[in-house]
Parts: structure tokens; C-alpha cells; sequence
């Protein structure tokens, strides 16, 4: 459809006169705080042809204007190639998003008049080359985005010129020529995304390659996912680049981890390491990362969480260990962990718990433990746990619900207990979660529900078969208590009140 249509503009345009001249139509309209020219309608295919673009302005707005312009497939427009005319036309541009309009190339002279260019977004094309010094008048430029393209070649040249870069953005293309030195003009870089850039394995076997990344001592943000490389290669790569802040290595073969090298990251907060074939993690790997905030250990092959393995981390917030295959924890793992929010312990072969793990963790707000084999929790596992919002844990062996699992919790807003064994409930079970908004049971012994709104739940027949005193809590309900969020529920046994009731009723008899 997008072919029949850009070859009927095509027909269209060779008709309308002697000399071929290719057509753009903008649509005027107020976007994200600028004025923009939203093109419509265009079919452009080839650079050396004449462009004509037509706006009809705004009252009291001219050409210059215009300081965004955004093209995109939903608005029938087709670009083949980025024609020099847009900048012509429009000389005060700041930013240019190109998503998903079909091209090819940037033309040679197309960004001669960028100079006041800031952001251009060229995602979701088909460019294969970029010309050498294309950019050189574009020095007020901040971020570059070519990401989602099929580009073959970065040479030393393809970003000359961009001194004031701050975001690049390269992932998912297809480079069969990558240079030593591609970065070298852009010393202000502070965010490069490289993921999924398919480099040819021999570049990384000429150690002059390694330094890629020389030029970049500001660097602060790095995307290296699926490079399919090892640690020694990682750390030539990132040595030096001391002011990092987040590393995404995820996808690569880290088995070994040496724990010094990560001396050299004070200001690290986010770390990536997902599917990295991972084994074993040293105690006090991450000692010097005394900032980090969020570290990601999904898809490895970790068997077990030894003492003082996180010690140091005592800004940490997210730590995600699921889907490996850990089958122990030791009870002082997570001891350092005081300021943690989030745990996911998920897609394990944990059978048992220590009594003491989550000790630490006051201000933990979501425990998932989901798709593990626990039989049971130990006495208190989750009493320390006063932050605790949310917990999960899904697709276990556990057969009953005691209220001895749990301390007071006012903000738990959600249990989740699905595809377990549950065949009872304490009967006062339910006095830990006055906030209770959501319980779900489905697919257990006693029950098969998801209470999506826990409020005016009568609980004692909806749990009938969970509660082994049933006689006493018929009348249970669940009632909102008048508290300022409006929410949650009172466990009541209301025996007298029924009593009273039946003698009220006998005596207007």
C-alpha cells in the first residue's frame, strides 16, 4: 500500500508540469510548546529534484517560525530521501522528528542550514549510509536518534562537527564497518546507546578497537546489550569512563565477574546484567558501588545468594534476582539492603525461606517470590515488613494461610497467593491488611477467586471452605473503614448482633 501510494504521488507530480518538481504539503498546528509543520501528503524520492512545500500559516506566524517539524507514515506522508529544501524553508527549526516515513539516505546538503537545530530523530527507517561531515553546521545539536535502521558504516567523519551532542542514540542497526575513533568529536556526550548494533566478531579482535570510547570522559549513560562479547572485552571497552551513572551490559557473556574492576564507578546508580550467563557472585562484589539505586541480575544462572553477596549496597532500591535458578538464600544476603523497595525473587527453585531474610527490609514495598517451590513461610517472615504494599507469591507450594506470617501491615494493598496448595485460612489472618484492596486465590484447594475490590466482601461465604471454623465466622463480612484513604476493610464477628437482631425480630412479631 505504502509503494502503490508513493508511486501515484510520483505519477501524479511527473503530470503537473514539464520540469518533475516534488511536492510536500504542512499542516500548521501547535505541538509540545512549539509551532509546528506537520507534513502531509508528500512524496519525495530523490534529492536533486526541486521541492515545493506549502504551509498555510497561522495567523501572525511566517517561516520562521516554524521551529519543529514531524513526518510519520500515519500521515501519508512518504520521504525517501530528506530533502535539503525543509531547511531552507524553514531556517529557525530546533527539532525534526522523521519516524517511520521510508528513508533511505539523508541527502549531501541536507543539514547545510541547521544551525539552530537541536533535536532530530530519524527512528524506524531504512538509511544505510550517512554522508561524512553531514552535520558539521548542526553545532547547536543535543540529540541525535538512528536508532531502528539498517545503517552499514560509522566512519571517524560521521559525527564531525557535533561538539554540543549530548544523546546518540545507534541501536538496533546493522554496522558491517565500524572505525577506532567514530566518537571522537563528541566530548560533551553524556547518553550512548549502542544495543543490539551488530559489529562483525573480528573488529573486537584488534585491541586498538577497544578504545572506542576514549573521547567520552563525560560520558554518563552506555548501552552495550547483546554485543555478545566477555568481560575482558567490557572492561577495555568502559575503562576510564569514571563519571558513568548507568551501564546496560545485559546479553553478553560476563561469566566472570571481576569485583575490582568496578572500583573506578563511584557514581554508578544503575546496572545491568541480565542474561550474562552469571554463575556465582563473590561476597562484597559490589562493595564500591555505594550509589547504586537499582542493580538487574534476571536470566542468569545464579544457584544460590551467599553471605554479604550485596554488602556495601546501602542505597540500593531495586534488586532483581528472577528467573535464575536459585534454590538457597542465606539469611544475612539482604542485610545491608535498608533502604530496598523492591525484591523479585520470582522464577527461582526456592524451597525454603530463613526466618530472619527480609529482617532488614523496612522499607521494602514489593516482595515478588513468585513461581518458587515454598512449602511454607517461617514464624514472622514478613513482620519487619511495615512498607509493604504488595506481595506475590504466585505458583508455590504453600497449604495455609497463618497470621503468624505477618505483623501489623496498614499499607499492604495487594496479595496475590494464586496456583498454591491453600486448603485453609486462619481465621484472623485477614486483621494483618486492614487496607486490603485485593486478594487473589484463584486455582487453590479452597477456594478459586480474585477479589479485585476487597471492600463489602462478605467473607465468611466467599472463604467458606477455607475457614476450619466455619460455624463461627458465617457472618463475617468485610466493611470500609473510615479512614482517610477511603479504603480497606474490619474483619468483624457479628454473632451478638445477629442474636440481637432475631430477638428484636420475635418481640414486633
Amino acid at each position: 500500500m505504502r509503494t502503490l501510494y508513493g508511486l501515484i504521488l510520483l505519477i501524479l507530480v511527473s503530470n503537473s508540469s514539464s520540469q518533475m518538481t516534488q511536492h510536500a504539503v504542512c499542516n500548521p498546528e501547535y505541538f509540545k510548546g512549539h509551532y509546528a509543520c506537520k507534513v502531509m501528503m508528500s512524496g519525495i524520492f530523490d534529492e536533486a529534484t526541486d521541492l515545493q512545500i506549502t504551509m498555510p500559516h497561522l495567523e501572525g506566524k511566517n517561516d520562521y517560525d516554524v521551529t519543529l517539524m514531524r513526518i510519520n507514515l500515519s500521515f501519508n506522508a512518504i520521504i525517501y530521501v530528506f530533502h535539503k529544501e525543509f531547511l531552507q524553508k524553514f531556517p529557525n527549526l530546533t527539532v525534526i522528528e522523521l519516524q517511520n516515513v521510508g528513508i533511505t539516505s539523508l541527502a549531501n546538503l541536507s543539514f547545510v542550514n541547521c544551525k539552530e537545530l537541536e533535536k532530530l530523530n530519524v527512528t524506524f527507517n531504512y538509511l544505510k549510509t550517512i554522508p561524512d561531515r553531514l552535520f558539521m553546521n548542526c553545532t547547536k545539536l543535543k540529540e541525535l536518534d538512528l536508532s531502528y535502521n539498517n545503517l552499514a558504516k560509522i566512519t571517524d567523519d560521521t559525527f564531525e562537527g557535533l561538539e554540543s551532542l549530548e544523546v546518540l542514540k545507534l541501536n538496533r542497526n546493522y554496522i558491517l564497518v565500524l572505525s577506532s575513533n567514530p566518537f571522537r568529536s563528541l566530548e560533551n556526550l553524556k547518553e550512548l546507546d549502542l544495543s543490539e548494533l551488530w559489529i562483525p566478531t573480528n573488529w573486537y579482535q584488534n585491541s586498538f578497537n577497544l578504545t572506542v570510547f576514549q573521547y567520552l570522559k563525560d560520558l554518563e549513560v552506555i548501552n552495550l546489550r547483546h554485543w555478545n562479547i566477555n568481560f575482558v572485552t567490557i572492561e577495555a571497552l568502559l575503562n576510564g569512563l569514571s563519571n558513568l551513572t548507568h551501564v546496560d551490559i545485559s546479553y553478553n557473556s560476563l561469566t566472570d565477574i571481576n569485583i575490582e574492576f568496578f572500583s573506578q564507578f563511584e557514581n554508578l546508580t544503575t546496572l545491568g546484567l541480565n542474561n550474562c550467563k552469571i554463575n556465582d557472585i563473590p561476597r562484597y562484589a559490589f562493595k564500591t558501588l555505594t550509589n547504586l539505586q537499582t542493580l538487574s541480575l534476571t536470566f542468569n544462572s545464579l544457584s544460590s545468594i551467599a553471605e554479604k553477596t550485596f554488602a556495601g549496597l546501602n542505597c540500593l532500591e531495586f534488586l532483581y534476582l528472577d528467573f535464575n535458578n536459585i534454590a538457597s538464600v542465606h539469611e544475612s544476603s539482604f542485610g545491608d539492603l535498608k533502604n530496598l523497595k523492591e525484591l523479585n525473587l520470582g522464577f527461582n527453585l526456592i524451597k525454603v525461606l530463613p526466618s530472619e531474610i527480609f529482617k532488614n527490609l523496612q522499607n521494602l514495598v514489593i516482595l515478588n517470590l513468585e513461581w518458587n517451590d515454598i512449602k511454607e513461610f517461617p514464624k514472622n517472615t514478613f513482620s519487619s515488613l511495615e512498607k509493604l504494599e504488595v506481595l506475590n507469591f504466585d505458583h508455590n507450594s504453600i497449604t495455609q494461610l497463618n497470621s503468624n506470617y505477618f505483623g501489623s501491615h496498614k499499607n499492604m494493598t495487594e496479595i496475590s497467593a494464586e496456583f498454591n496448595k491453600i486448603n485453609s485460612i486462619e481465621r484472623n489472618f485477614l486483621d494483618n491488611f486492614p487496607n486490603l484492596l485485593r486478594l487473589n486465590l484463584q486455582f487453590n484447594s479452597c477456594a478459586s477467586l480474585n477479589l479485585a475490590n476487597f471492600q463489602f466482601i462478605t467473607v465468611g461465604l466467599t472463604l467458606k471452605k477455607c475457614f476450619s471454623n466455619w460455624d463461627d465466622v458465617q457472618s463475617t463480612t468485610v466493611e470500609p473503614m473510615t479512614t482517610p484513604k477511603g479504603g480497606g476493610h474490619v474483619l468483624k464477628i457479628s454473632m451478638a448482633l445477629i442474636l440481637l437482631l432475631e430477638v428484636v425480630i420475635i418481640g414486633v412479631k
